[in-house]
């Protein structure tokens, strides 16, 4: 099975979180990372993968406008997502810098 590890980063944190979440899930018997940044992703990709794993950096307590472009592109499809896993995951510069909100608004783009 296919786990889609979709990602934004701009100074490079993100995308090396996101490295390590992919190394995670390919110790999964039967799962497969597929790593993308948003630059990168399909539509094909998005529809195909079992699960999809999506983290961005927190910008003003939110995730990144590359990521949300992603969903946004994608809302005509989002019926077919309905059955897929979902997970979220964020990077900041502070400890207490939004994270929380961050995965929140990844999230409900998933619901």
């Amino acid at each position: 099975m296919k786990v889609l590890i979709l990602y934004y980063s701009k100074g490079g944190n993100t995308r090396k979180l996101a490295e390590k979440i992919a190394e995670g899930v390919n110790t999964v018997s039967g799962a497969q990372a597929l790593l993308k940044s948003t630059q990168e992703v399909t539509k094909d990709e998005f529809l195909n993968a079992a699960g999809i794993i999506a983290g961005s950096p927190v910008y003003f307590g939110t995730m990144a406008w590359d990521l949300k472009r992603i969903f946004d592109e994608y809302v005509g499809i989002r019926k077919k997502i309905e059955n897929k896993v979902g997970a979220a995951f964020a990077t900041s510069g502070d400890a207490s810098g939004g994270k929380e909100t961050t995965i929140i608004s990844i999230i409900q783009c998933m619901l």
